[in-house]
């Protein structure tokens, strides 16, 4: 006796192709959050880099806060609340504040929106800071 399979091929694609579609879905999400991951660790690194190249205090703290703000807009990533917060310290032996062989840290925050990292109206969003420290470039200090 045999059995009329006429119907299963249909019956089993319906049934797999949710599961497909979500995996895959799943898939980009993770691939856009690891990218942003790293857009916001890109744009900590040049904002410290940038900052360590200026001339005092105040020119490094503005320098930083635009560079993070370029590289994040190059990337296509949007903050949450008006951009990046960037944090700007500095330390090392070489005294107190900006002087040339001093470190600059640069911390930068950025909400990122799950909406942007997703196809899908997603509420919510991610915040990810990340710090990033250069020396002061004994060539351009205080000048």
């Amino acid at each position: 006796m045999r059995r009329d399979d006429r119907g299963t091929l249909t019956t089993e694609l319906v049934l797999i192709t949710p599961v497909v579609l979500i995996l895959m879905q799943f898939l980009v999400f993770t691939g856009r959050f690891g990218d942003a991951r790293s857009d916001v660790v890109s744009a900590a690194r040049d904002a410290a880099r940038a900052a360590s190249i200026q001339r005092n205090d105040f020119d490094a703290r503005a320098m930083a806060q635009q560079t993070a703000d370029a590289t994040l807009a190059g990337e296509g990533i949007r903050c949450e609340d008006g951009g990046p917060a960037v944090a700007v310290s500095f330390s090392g032996s070489h005294g107190v504040g900006f002087q040339p062989g001093n470190f600059v840290h640069v911390a930068v925050t950025c909400k990122v929106r799950l909406a942007d990292l997703f196809w899908l109206n997603m509420p919510g969003a991610l915040e990810r800071t990340y710090e990033a420290a250069e020396v002061i470039d004994v060539f351009r200090g205080p000048g």
